[in-house]
């Protein structure tokens, strides 16, 4: 048998002997729901081999616990220098705890968009407060503008990429795995990918922090702002959900006036120059 690509797993209990092959891989790192991983499946993108060394072995069964050392040695084939493997091992860590945190962002953000675009679908029905609404409109366009720039969720396969460009997200993955695939130690071309990459995910993740200071706080404020309830009903009545239409009507009809009129503006500057 095999292990599973990185994590914690079980040795198969049953009568008899159980075997249990360690593939040499860490945890993997976090799963963005709705994404194709090219380094992994769904739950997630498949941790990396760990270097040369000692480690330990451990085995629970009910409150008794066992250990035994365990040496991970580098195939002897090779001519790999240890100066070689501590660089690997250390890019390794680093393009993973990118590619971990830039996942775990799309999972909060993604959570944050659902609530706001929630409490807007019931506040809409109610006629409820449009600074809130509104709040919430921005707050839903602000996340998908972030999360579409740092990977493409219309990829489905690895073929896709003809048709929807890899981004940060899957351009990360391609760099981990070819890393963790280097037997021989890094190439010019793989630290040079990942200084570029780097640069890449700074700038998303200050775009991020720039979206929770902004849309996400603007949000917050407006909600205490409105004192609103935990809870919102629906309409009981037809008069109460003619009413939530109505002024949803004229928030969509305001915010198309105001688009009109900035689009205006910006022709005018085009021409003006």
């Amino acid at each position: 048998e095999t292990g599973v690509e990185g994590g914690e797993d079980a040795l198969p209990y049953a009568e008899g002997l159980n075997v249990f092959a360690w593939d040499r891989r860490i945890k993997a790192a976090a799963a963005a729901a709705g994404l194709y991983h090219v380094a992994g499946d769904e739950d997630g993108v498949a941790g990396h081999k760990v270097g040369p060394g000692g480690y330990r072995v451990r085995l629970s069964l009910g409150d008794a616990t066992v250990e035994a050392p365990l040496e991970v040695r580098w195939d002897p084939r090779l001519e790999t220098t240890d100066d070689q493997i501590v660089e690997q091992q250390a890019a390794l860590g680093a393009v993973r705890a990118m590619i971990d945190e830039l996942h775990r962002s799309l999972v909060a953000l993604d959570a944050a968009k659902a609530q706001a675009a929630d409490r807007k679908a019931i506040l809409e029905k109610i006629d409820g407060d449009a600074t809130v609404i509104e709040a919430a409109e921005a707050l839903v366009e602000a996340v998908d503008e972030w999360r579409d720039s740092v990977a493409n969720f219309k990829r489905e396969g690895f073929q896709d990429v003809l048709n929807f460009p890899d981004r940060l997200s899957t351009d990360l993955q391609f760099l981990y795995r070819n890393i963790d695939g280097a037997t021989a130690g890094m190439t010019q071309g793989m630290r040079d990918r990942q200084a570029d990459l780097k640069a890449r995910w700074d700038t998303a993740i200050a775009a991020r922090d720039a979206l929770i200071a902004g849309a996400v706080a603007e949000y917050d404020a407006a909600f205490a702002a409105a004192q609103a309830a935990g809870l919102v009903l629906p309409p009981f009545t037809e008069a109460q959900a003619d009413a939530g239409e109505a002024a949803k009507e004229a928030r969509e009809a305001a915010k198309k006036a105001r688009e009109d009129a900035k689009g205006k503006e910006e022709d005018k500057d085009v021409a003006d120059e």
